[in-house]
């Protein structure tokens, strides 16, 4: 599937709003965490706060769940969509074939029983993994990265290293210690569109537990790969941009002329773009306006092609 990022004008560095932050300094965190198992009386898995002189951030604090063979503390709101996660987690390097698993939840559909993670494999098979996991907590596999296929490799010895996941509607990217992983974005339509983030351990026989610190969610609005390529053969235009009072998208070279999307940066849909044939070419004509025909405020845009993962950033004036 192709893919290529449009780069035009920008008023302002397009970072990303953070939504949520727990760095547990201090001695407490400072978000709600519940469980979602809470399979054992004896060692729910709550978000707990521990001192360490590790902590990546420097405060001496960070966030425990354990000791149990299962967990997934976690928290922010059930109709979070379209966001990313990211988190400093120690990774326990072992040398059997049961684990533990550890990393990231997000989606969390409590009241369904279902998420995604992205986990960290550590014993022999020395993998990470997207997943789905379905309400039998049965994991659907998305994709698996073997070590040769991950820059920078795996640890072989136990520390903390960060790990990321940007999700946005059925697109997936993965990163391990700020390098985006190989064939990012991955597609999958199936699962909770939406949902609480967390931390997820889990381990075959016996007990694990986790650490983990520095967690930063963030808003993503459009689905744009950092490092992703541009494709050649692909003719584009905007203009103008910025604008007052209508702009233009001229496309050729697109293998689905399906509609484009408008969103606001804070992703929601504003309006459907349907395409005009000008010759060999389409055209994407916006005049500013959401769909009940009202002028929609000053502020930066986005038109995205799904299928194509187009995404072209425009900016409305007055």
């Amino acid at each position: 599937m192709k893919k290529f990022i449009v780069l035009l004008f920008i008023v302002a560095p397009l970072n990303a709003q953070i939504l949520y932050e727990e760095h547990f300094s201090g001695g407490s965190p400072s978000l709600q965490w519940y469980p979602f198992f809470d399979v054992d009386p004896e060692a729910p898995d709550t978000m707990q706060v521990v001192q360490d002189s590790t902590a990546p951030d420097g405060d001496g604090y960070v966030g425990f769940v354990g000791v149990s063979f299962l967990g997934m503390p976690f928290a922010g709101d059930p109709n979070l969509r379209n966001y990313s996660v990211e988190a400093w987690v120690y990774l326990n390097v072992t040398q059997g074939a049961d684990g533990p698993y550890q990393g990231l939840g997000f989606r969390v559909d409590y009241t369904n029983m279902e998420f995604f993670n992205f986990i960290a494999d550590l014993d022999n098979s020395r993998r990470l993994r997207l997943a789905h996991i379905t309400s039998d907590f049965m994991p659907v596999t998305i994709k698996e990265w073997s070590e040769s296929e991950i820059p920078g490799g795996l640890p072989t010895a136990d520390g903390w290293h960060k790990m990321k996941i940007k999700a946005v509607e059925d697109s997936f990217w993965c990163y391990f210690d700020g390098q985006e992983l190989p064939g990012c974005p991955y597609i999958y339509g199936e699962g909770p569109e939406q949902g609480y983030f967390g931390v997820y351990y889990w381990v075959m026989s016996g007990v694990a537990s986790l650490k983990v610190d520095s967690i930063i969610v963030k808003q993503e609005p459009y689905g744009v790969g950092e490092n992703a390529p541009v494709v050649s053969g692909v003719q584009y235009r905007l203009a103008p941009n910025p604008f007052v009072e209508s702009t233009t998208l001229e496309v050729s070279g697109l293998l689905s002329k399906e509609p484009f999307m408008v969103f606001n940066s804070a992703g929601r849909l504003i309006r459907k773009l349907n395409p005009i044939r000008n010759g060999e070419r389409f055209l994407y004509i916006w005049r500013g306006h959401d769909e009940s025909g009202r002028r929609v405020a000053p502020g930066i845009y986005y038109f995205v092609h799904k299928n194509e993962k187009i995404s072209v950033p425009v900016l409305r004036l007055k």
